[in-house]
């Protein structure tokens, strides 16, 4: 429980950081590239910390617990898209659509976790009792 908690704060405090990274006035897309990079570590190892707690669970416990961990995922990851766009936008003037943009410009790290995100936002969204009311 301490290592998710942990994990959770780190991953707040990295959104926080591509929020503050994103208001900067002369940001390049070096700072972007760094600041998303370091939320997807952190992300990564929340999930890794998540899915273990996840295996002490009750099982009638688990779909709200599952529904709070995407809660707060899905809430962090919000400043993580407008750094994607920002970056697609600052490379997209050399021609390209963004989603192929935005997939060249990351790590393969960072584009597998940008895939992983939208598809769980996509699948979770078409089941009615994950839909926000």
């Amino acid at each position: 429980m301490k290592k998710r908690t942990a994990a959770r704060g780190w991953v707040t405090r990295a959104s926080r950081g591509l929020e503050e990274v994103l208001k900067a006035p002369d940001v390049s897309d070096i700072m972007l590239k760094d600041a998303i990079e370091t939320f997807d570590k952190r992300l990564a190892s929340l999930i890794e910390i998540q899915e273990d707690f996840e295996v002490y669970i009750e099982v009638g416990d688990m779909e709200m617990e599952v529904e709070a961990a995407y809660e707060f995922c899905k809430n962090s990851r919000n400043p993580c898209h407008e750094v994607v766009k920002r970056l697609a936008e600052m490379h997209k003037q050399g021609g390209g659509d963004t989603v192929s943009t935005a997939s060249s410009i990351l790590s393969p790290e960072s584009a597998i976790l940008l895939k992983c995100c939208v598809r769980v936002t996509i699948i979770l969204g078409a089941i009615p009792s994950c839909r926000r009311q």
